[in-house]
């Protein structure tokens, strides 16, 4: 499964299930509880990882146990990368209810109190979700727009793509897997 789709599935949950009879405010609490929740997972996850590092130090490369271990940190790393940006999403979508500033959540905002109370709180946050849902794709978009503007540029002046090449080692060492991957698909694609 996508990482985006488990954060998409991770910020539905926190919208879908919060209708009941609540106020905008106390589902706003339920979520920021839910939020606090997934950041305790995240320590516990952490937690273990360390855990496993120190197991994978304390065993022989050679050992039976190494790649069973191996497997396991590289399945907590995922677990814990997965929670941050389920993280992130949460408080996103929980900045853009409380504090609207996309014109969807402003509108929701303002439609709310002409709707039963039992809807109000998924209008709002759903509002939300989308604001910022909207808003990672068209970072991702200006993302690679630049990865293909520098692309561009290495193959026209020879100049840059010759410094560019020099550099290219550096420049991978300082970049994160999430802009690693994105320049590898952007260079495919």
């Amino acid at each position: 499964m996508k990482p985006t789709f488990i954060i998409v599935i991770f910020c539905m949950l926190l919208v879908v299930p919060l209708s009941g009879c609540a106020g905008i405010g106390e589902t706003v609490e339920r979520a920021q509880h839910w939020r606090t929740q997934a950041h305790d997972a995240r320590e516990s996850a952490e937690t273990e990882l360390g855990e496993l590092i120190a197991q994978r130090e304390a065993s022989a490369d050679d050992s039976s146990q190494a790649e069973l271990i191996d497997a396991a940190i590289a399945r907590a790393q995922a677990k814990i990368a997965v929670l941050d940006a389920a993280i992130v999403h949460a408080d996103m979508v929980l900045q853009e209810a409380q504090n609207p500033s996309d014109g969807l959540t402003r509108i929701a905002g303002q439609f709310a109190p002409f709707v039963p109370a039992p809807v109000q709180a998924p209008l709002l946050l759903g509002a939300a979700l989308l604001a910022t849902i909207a808003r990672s794709q068209q970072l991702k978009a200006g993302t690679r727009s630049i990865i293909k503007s520098i692309q561009h540029a290495v193959n026209n002046d020879e100049a840059f793509g010759a410094a560019f090449r020099v550099n290219a080692d550096t420049i991978r060492t300082i970049q994160t897997p999430l802009a690693r991957r994105m320049v590898d698909k952007v260079q495919r694609g």
